[in-house]
């Protein structure tokens, strides 16, 4: 799709930049400002909301725009490291897709309350499960079901709730000796989620859960190994409006950027399908496969 800068220009001046009495420039920052909010609130549901420190992680930035908005996400979220994948970006989650491993799901209901006395109950639903989960891999997808690699989990719940949590069941649960570990598990993934836990109550479980994988070949990465100057990989220099002013930054071709060679911010790095930017506090360089990786600068 061509872009139309002076129609992007007009629209934004005359839909928020006049509205509001600010220039083009910042009411396209705003907009920007507004996205890379909403990514951090969508990883902060999957991260702090789960018990998980942002701050321990490494951000993938990929996708056309990802690798631009990154820097900004990473600051917010105070998450010290951005990896580019040295597969183009544009293209990243197609590539994905592509090697992602055949899976299958089947998830059988019946609310049985976990005792040595359901025992044998809970092993043939597991078992009702699994049958039906390889006759999807052998009619469906041609596959053998030696092929399938297995792995169970049961939606539990204290007897009288609403709401369920995934439990992961290892082979060995199923057992009289088992069930008490699974149990515990399922404890521990309760107060996880939601800070509490009922040891006194029953507990049930509602989902049968049983979940196939065929591994798919993956190809070999090999090391890419670019030699020469940082210099040598810059274009040009080129004036950018960034947190409320003008600056002017050198653009690198990312595929002349040298091997190894740590640069400091700020900067932007182009290849054909995406924007990488880097920030004044932050410093990146590419690894011998070709992934920049961006960290805070030290000191």
């Amino acid at each position: 799709m061509r872009i139309y800068r002076d129609l992007a220009i007009e629209v934004v001046k005359e839909k928020i930049a006049d509205h509001f009495n600010v220039s083009v420039e910042e009411a396209a920052e705003g907009i920007i400002k507004i996205a890379n909010e909403n990514a951090a609130n969508a990883i902060r549901i999957i991260s702090v909301q789960k018990g998980y420190d942002p701050r321990d992680f490494t951000l993938i930035a990929h996708g056309g725009s990802g690798p631009m908005f990154a820097p900004f996400i990473a600051q917010d979220l105070e998450i010290n490291k951005i990896v580019i994948p040295a597969i183009p970006p544009g293209v990243f989650s197609a590539w994905g897709m592509l090697l992602t491993d055949i899976r299958h799901d089947v998830l059988v209901t019946h609310v049985v309350e976990v005792n040595s006395e359901n025992l044998e109950d809970i092993k043939d639903l597991f078992s009702n499960a699994d049958e039906r989960l390889l006759n999807v891999f052998e009619k469906e997808e041609g596959i053998p079901r030696e092929e399938v690699i297995s792995f169970h989990y049961a939606d539990m719940r204290y007897k009288g709730q609403e709401h369920t949590v995934k439990v992961p069941v290892h082979t060995t649960d199923l057992s009289e000796e088992g069930l008490n570990s699974l149990i515990e598990r399922f404890h521990q993934y309760h107060e996880r989620a939601y800070d509490f836990r009922l040891p006194q109550s029953p507990v049930q479980i509602v989902n049968f859960h049983s979940v196939g994988v065929v591994k798919v070949k993956r190809p070999k990465i090999y090391e890419n190994l670019v030699e020469g100057h940082p210099e040598d990989a810059i274009k040009e220099d080129r004036k950018v409006f960034i947190n409320g002013d003008y600056s002017v930054l050198p653009v690198f071709d990312r595929q002349k950027i040298p091997t190894g060679v740590t640069i400091g911010g700020p900067a932007i790095l182009e290849d054909p399908t995406s924007t990488v930017l880097v920030l004044d506090f932050q410093e990146f360089v590419k690894d011998k496969y070709g992934n920049i990786i961006i960290t805070s600068r030290r000191g």
